[in-house]
């Protein structure tokens, strides 16, 4: 929280029969201009949502 004024994530799933679909969503304010955008938090969301995805998928 150093380089951002605020930051909210959040995540939505919706359920059809036995498929979810999950939408991540990032708002934030940067302190400043040149502050990058939050990349590798989307990157290690996506790495977390396909290791869930595995799981699910694996027989019981």
């Amino acid at each position: 929280m150093q380089v951002y004024k605020s930051f909210k994530s959040t995540a939505y799933v919706k359920q059809k029969d036995e498929k979810s679909l999950v939408t991540w969503t990032f708002e934030y304010e940067k302190m400043r201009e040149d502050v990058p955008d939050p990349d590798a938090l989307v990157d290690i969301t996506h790495k977390i949502t396909n290791a869930m995805d595995t799981l699910q998928l694996q027989p019981q």
